[in-house]
């Protein structure tokens, strides 16, 4: 069953293809010759993409003193490799969002909610875990789920349904296994291979759930990047929940204290925030209401 399902995603041709400008990005991550100017031209190719990465340059997500009016000088701000990271993931999501199958009675609203509200939640939870990188995270974190959308378009309606109905991302992620032997962790990681996207943003998807089923053999220190994104994937889903936290969300959220301190996760919460409202206008999309803030404020 689950070999059956791996050939059929591999196999998918309604899958979306990478956009040709994702494509020069990825190959930029591979290339031992990279220098700002050379991210600036694959950039400004595209002035969709180039128009994006200064609108969220000038939003929230990096609160810089005065505004950015060119590629050349968010690429100076954020750096070559933020400037990458940030570029990639507004291609991605901008192909995924404009592929949506409108054949399926599929929530994406839902789907794309916690997909970017996790997103920010992980890139202000790189900034207190030493070592991550910040651009890393932000992509990892918001691909750690893609998997969801592979198999609503393989498996159509039948997964369409479980999905809408599921109580909590820990229920789904049985329901998958238990149906079809293979969760969406596994799903996601064939189509980003498939996309030669580079091999830590594959692992953190092959892994997204790790924290959901083997909290405490997790080694914090050896997988940080693993660790925060999987932390931000549960945050975000418990903050978008109108239910009484789950015991299994509990024992994550304190050992997250634990690791991180409790000041510095009040400064995350913090943070986030006060980037809701700029991360809403950069995606056009509704993602904590005010009730949903108060809650976790």
């Amino acid at each position: 069953m689950k070999s059956t399902l791996a050939q059929q995603i591999v196999a998918c041709d309604t899958l979306p293809v990478l956009p040709a400008i994702a494509i020069k990005i990825i190959e930029l991550h591979n290339d031992d010759d990279l220098y700002a100017a050379k991210v600036s031209g694959v950039i400004s190719q595209d002035p969709a993409l180039s128009a994006k990465l200064l609108q969220i340059t000038n939003s929230s997500f990096f609160p810089f003193r005065r505004e950015v009016t060119n590629i050349t000088q968010a690429i100076a701000i954020l750096g070559v490799n933020l400037a990458m990271s940030v570029a990639l993931s507004s291609a991605l999501i901008k192909m995924l969002r404009d592929s949506e199958s409108k054949k399926h009675a599929f929530d994406h609203e839902r789907y794309w909610r916690k997909s970017i509200l996790g997103a920010l939640v992980a890139s202000e939870l790189g900034d207190n875990i030493a070592g991550l990188n910040r651009g890393d995270i932000y992509v990892a974190a918001l691909m750690q789920d893609i998997g969801i959308l592979v198999l609503s378009e393989v498996l159509g309606d039948e997964y369409s349904a479980m999905y809408n109905t599921a109580r909590n991302h820990y229920d789904l992620v049985l329901l998958e296994q238990r149906n079809w032997g293979m969760d969406h962790a596994e799903a996601g990681a064939l189509l980003l291979k498939k996309w030669r996207l580079p091999k830590y943003i594959v692992d953190v998807v092959e892994r997204s759930h790790c924290l959901l089923f083997d909290a405490q053999q997790l080694d914090f220190k050896q997988t940080d990047l693993v660790y925060a994104s999987s932390l931000a994937g549960v945050v975000s889903e418990q903050w978008l929940s109108d239910v009484p936290e789950e015991e299994y969300v509990s024992d994550i959220l304190l050992g997250a204290l634990a690791h991180l301190g409790e000041d510095n996760y009040a400064e995350v919460v913090s943070r986030v925030i006060s980037a809701i409202p700029s991360a809403e206008a950069v995606f056009s999309i509704d993602l904590l209401s005010s009730v949903q803030i108060d809650k976790i404020a």
